[in-house]
């Protein structure tokens, strides 16, 4: 007898193709509906994360193939999902694309993990039949993965909708869940790197109710639970080797300041749970905010856009001299990276941290070089545990020009 945890994987055919979107309206939807939605994201992510941690009401865990290994990314999944509820599972770029030609670290090895069943959204703008062919070769390519249903996206017309169901059902043998028409004023804006992260979205629930308005229009909800309803049980023995015991803080604990609002908010759950579980206390700190820095013992600035920022990080003089002041007494340690996209020393000065970094804790700052600089690479995009992340990749990983390119969305 296995245990049962709802969970649907919601893919596409390609990035771009509205899975967050998709996501988020689900969500949203079934917690009107009072059903609890447990959010996960496949891969490395911070942005889809935070909105469907809005959507859900509940932390989004992120499920990471490419940087952990196959037994902590199922046991993650074990650990945080609910017997209750239902564990919503928002896949990255195409079903089958990873990191090589056979699809290593893919959405579709995430659901043979998981023994998920998978919802396929499919792009008909200009197609019909075409359409059925594309399901089709997905189905065909890995027999193993448990695709259930397919969401039809950017329909133009009814008849194109017929079209479109008949030629599935027909030739792939599944059941079209939903159908959403081209939409206009649709309220979530992108940028570079996807949406728009929603600290800085000013009508956040206002996106929110809109996307779930759209699920729920258009969208068969009640199916689509009863599929996630329909996953296959786990073993007794998985769901004891997920279970983990923490260590208990002490008095001596060390204290932890992680930077943490709109300016720095890329940060994963997990590290900051491991740093817990492993005796630290954690506590958020507002390099906007606050005039001055806390007493900590260390220091963890995630990534995030300081550069949007950039005008309150420099007047907030306070906050930066007691940072400064307190690296250059050498009381804290901190560990950080500057973003990519402040690689000069002129926009590092927007906010002196990032410079200082650089020199209070030669050779253990995350991803560091062997001089003790920080390596201007994208560390929002994995999602090992902090305490294990100098461990797993070096200062020649760190510099990596292709890590980017094979593991974004």
């Amino acid at each position: 007898m296995g245990w049962t945890y709802p969970r649907i994987i919601i893919a596409a055919i390609r990035g771009g193709a509205g899975k967050t979107t998709l996501s988020l309206g689900m969500a949203a939807a079934w917690r009107r509906k009072g059903r609890k939605v447990v959010p996960f994201k496949k891969g490395p992510d911070y942005i889809d994360s935070a909105w469907l941690s809005l959507a859900a009401q509940q932390p989004c865990h992120n499920l990471d193939t490419f940087l952990m290994e196959r037994e902590e990314v199922r046991s993650s999944f074990l650990r945080n999902a609910e017997r209750q509820g239902i564990s919503l599972i928002e896949g990255n770029r195409g079903l089958y694309d990873g990191v090589d030609a056979v699809g290593s670290q893919s959405t579709a090895e995430l659901a043979k993990l998981l023994r998920s069943p998978v919802i396929l959204i499919v792009d008909c703008g200009k197609v019909t039949r075409t359409a059925a062919a594309m399901v089709l070769g997905c189905q065909k390519l890995d027999p193993e993965v448990n695709i259930r249903g397919v969401v039809l996206n950017q329909v133009a017309r009814s008849r194109q909708e017929e079209i479109l169901r008949e030629a599935i059902g027909q030739t792939c043998g599944l059941e079209v869940v939903g159908a959403i028409p081209r939409l206009e004023n649709f309220s979530f804006p992108e940028r570079h790197l996807g949406l728009l992260p929603p600290q800085e979205h000013q009508w956040i629930q206002k996106a929110l109710d809109q996307a779930a308005e759209i699920s729920e229009r258009y969208l068969d909800l009640d199916r689509l639970a009863e599929i996630a309803n329909e996953a296959a049980p786990f073993a007794g023995e998985e769901i004891r080797e997920s279970r983990s015991t923490g260590i208990v803080q002490g008095n001596d604990a060390p204290l932890i300041g992680v930077v943490r609002d709109s300016a720095f908010q890329f940060y994963y759950p997990e590290n900051l749970a491991a740093l817990a579980n492993r005796g630290a206390r954690v506590v958020e700190v507002s390099a906007i905010q606050e005039d001055r820095l806390p007493p900590v013992d260390a220091l963890y600035i995630g990534g995030g856009f300081p550069e949007t920022h950039a005008r309150r990080l420099a007047e907030n003089t306070g906050f930066r001299a007691s940072l400064r002041a307190a690296a250059e007494e050498r009381t804290i340690d901190c560990y950080g990276r500057a973003p990519d996209r402040l690689s000069s020393p002129t926009a590092h000065k927007n906010f002196s941290a990032l410079e200082t970094c650089n020199r209070i804790a030669p050779g253990r700052l995350i991803l560091s070089g062997n001089d003790g600089e920080i390596i201007t690479h994208p560390i929002e995009q994995s999602s090992v545990f902090l305490p294990d992340l100098m461990r797993q990749l070096g200062p020649a990983a760190a510099q990596s020009e292709d890590f980017e390119n094979v593991i974004g969305d």
